[in-house]
């Protein structure tokens, strides 16, 4: 996990992934959510005329990621076969951002 080494680099922070990921709870995703839609937002809006994209009544920016589940899901959520080793379930998650 990146994010452990770059709070050793930038901060002097040492921490385990399991303390990332206990950490990002209900409320921190929330909160990270609302920062990047904000940012998207702010950056999007100060943009008047991007060249090449007047001719388009609005853009849409997506990102997602996808992780394996277990092989008990494998019936309701199908897995693609040779990504994420083979798993025999997967679940894939879109974020995308509301722009106004």
């Amino acid at each position: 996990m990146e994010i452990c080494a770059d709070l050793l680099e930038e901060y002097g922070i040492e921490i385990t992934k399991q303390g990332v990921n206990e950490r990002f709870t209900s409320e921190a995703v929330l909160f990270f959510n609302r920062i990047l839609d904000h940012l998207l937002s702010t950056e999007f809006n100060d943009v008047k005329d991007v060249e090449g994209l007047s001719a388009f009544k609005r853009v849409r920016i997506k990102d997602s990621t996808k992780f394996a589940l277990l092989r008990a899901f494998a019936e309701k959520y199908k897995g693609y076969g040779g990504v994420l080793a083979n798993s025999e379930a997967m679940i894939s998650i879109q974020y995308e951002p509301a722009c106004r």
